[in-house]
């Protein structure tokens, strides 16, 4: 179940507003899917060391997203130097 919400129902609103705003600022495309898949793994990392319950780690992912787009965001700043 847990899988499915990554791939299906991860919080796409949160990833979204950022996607919108990297290409604003001219981001490849490539380098954009590199980041949210950087982002995902961070947060996923986080909330597997707190809890290994499917239902929390979906909520905890949700609220570690944006601190996790953030840091992708730093990410993408040192990529395009």
């Amino acid at each position: 179940m847990f899988r499915r919400f990554l791939r299906e129902r991860f919080p796409k609103d949160v990833t979204q507003k950022y996607v919108e705003k990297w290409r604003r600022r001219g981001v490849p495309d490539e380098i954009i899917s590199k980041a949210l898949d950087w982002a995902r793994n961070y947060a996923k990392g986080i909330v597997g060391i707190i809890t290994s319950d499917d239902f929390e780690r979906e909520e905890l992912i949700r609220r570690a997203m944006p601190r996790a787009l953030e840091k992708a965001e730093k990410w993408i700043e040192g990529v395009m130097e």
